[in-house]
């Protein structure tokens, strides 16, 4: 058999959290609550409309988040993610964010390249409360330079079988989503949450963890 290397890949490295592993249902219902105050919470992205935190966490108007029981959890997580890709390093992370979507709501397209006052080397969203029969999955858009590959070969613009394994030739992946998984990717890999088909209607929230992770100098 041929040996077939993805040679130059960005992959992405998804796990199951044991959700006993930490303080779920506290965290979700300070969401759910948060949520309830104000489905529109955002003071960023002024072509996205979701509910979420990111520079509005002193908002008085809004309980505050404990993701103290996460820490540990988490910790394990992202060693054994640094260990399967083969890099020994010493790192740091920040729960920085939790978004909540429902319905017609969508978040833009951004990465986390330059989030905040730090530089960001791997991001990740962890799915709290989901249903991937009804909700948008997590986009991820195509900047390598040698997607234009595709405007050389227009026979490749017909190959209806696409995976996740020949993705390069995409404009873009829809990735799906999974209750209590966590997945991680390059923090400048560009994604988004686009609108959910107008044929499918759900008043279920989809909420998720948005964590990222420094690699640190010896």
């Amino acid at each position: 058999m041929a040996e077939i290397v993805p040679l130059f890949a960005r992959c992405l490295w998804t796990e199951w959290v044991d959700p006993i592993r930490f303080n779920k249902q506290h965290i979700i219902q300070t969401i759910k609550s948060n949520y309830s105050k104000q489905r529109k919470r955002n003071v960023w992205g002024t072509q996205s409309s979701l509910h979420h935190e990111y520079s509005d966490k002193n908002n008085p108007d809004f309980e505050s988040v404990d993701y103290t029981s996460m820490i540990d959890c988490y910790t394990e997580l992202f060693e054994n993610f640094f260990n399967d890709i083969g890099i020994k390093c010493r790192f740091k992370f920040m729960i920085d964010n939790y978004t909540v979507t429902n319905e017609d709501q969508h978040m833009q397209k951004h990465n986390h390249i330059g989030w905040g006052d730090d530089y960001i080397d791997f991001s990740c969203v962890h799915y709290l409360e989901c249903d991937s029969e009804v909700h948008a999955p997590i986009t991820f858009e195509n900047d390598d330079p040698h997607q234009k590959f595709l405007n050389y070969t227009p026979a490749l613009k017909k190959i209806e079988e696409r995976s996740l394994f020949n993705s390069y030739f995409n404009a873009r992946i829809d990735y799906q989503i999974k209750e209590d998984y966590i997945t991680i990717f390059p923090a400048d890999l560009t994604h988004s949450v686009m609108k959910k088909s107008d044929e499918v209607t759900t008043t279920k929230d989809r909420i998720c963890i948005v964590t990222n992770i420094q690699v640190l100098e010896d």
